[in-house]
């Protein structure tokens, strides 16, 4: 008996949740279904398979909220290397300042009057609002905002999307793709984590309920969606 043959005598004692399986497989791997899964079903599964498909929702809309995720910690990461730029940028001009002559004082402020961030000079002792170091701070602190709040929704996404994977039996519902966005930010937002931590540690919190809700809710349309198919 070959091989195709004896997987087709199989096919009828196959259980709903081993049809969903392969049913997400072929989602994922964009391979056609093999018609008997379906075809070779007894009854009395089919309500518990077509429930069980209908957690493939989560590659229908929530992509979309990982992509957001994504795009938002991409610009993290430029502002981080943005606020390093500045520090040096304002460092390095107030070493300049230490060798201007007394003299020439009036003529360095003069140039540099018109920058954004102001430009600190050694020998000026008046506060400004705007100035490079007040600036950087506030961006500092909002990098430290960025990535909590982010890590958030990457937490958010991880709970609704193991939440189908033990409907699976473990099998990551994931298309490969969004998989690997969603891993290659949760690395970026890692990496801005250690950079965020080193003069003082940034606690990463659990998802809230308002974001879990929300993440939720992408999860829910894509199945409201699939059920209206």
């Amino acid at each position: 008996m070959s091989l195709d043959a004896r997987l087709t005598k199989l096919m009828p004692g196959l259980s709903a949740r081993e049809r969903a399986i392969l049913v997400l497989r072929s989602l994922k791997e964009k391979t056609p279904e093999d018609p008997l899964w379906r075809r070779t079903m007894p009854q009395e599964q089919a309500r518990e398979c077509r429930r069980l498909i209908l957690m493939n929702a989560c590659n229908i809309y929530l992509p979309l909220y990982i992509t957001v995720v994504e795009q938002k910690t991409e610009h993290l990461c430029l502002k981080r290397h943005w606020h390093s730029t500045l520090l040096s940028f304002g460092l390095g001009t107030w070493r300049l300042g230490e060798l201007v002559p007394p003299n020439k004082r009036k003529q360095a402020a003069k140039a540099v009057a018109q920058f954004f961030p102001v430009i600190e000079l050694p020998w000026d002792e008046a506060e400004h609002e705007l100035s490079w170091i007040n600036v950087s701070d506030g961006m500092w602190e909002a990098l430290r905002t960025g990535v909590s709040q982010l890590w958030e929704d990457v937490r958010a996404i991880d709970t609704v999307v193991d939440s189908v994977a033990v409907e699976f039996d473990g099998e990551d519902p994931l298309r490969p793709i969004m998989r690997g966005v969603l891993e290659a930010t949760r690395k970026k937002l890692t990496a801005l984590h250690e950079y965020l931590s080193i003069e003082e540690p940034l606690a990463l919190p659990e998802p809230s309920e308002e974001v879990m809700e929300i993440v939720q809710n992408y999860f829910d349309n894509g199945k409201r969606l699939m059920e209206g198919l």
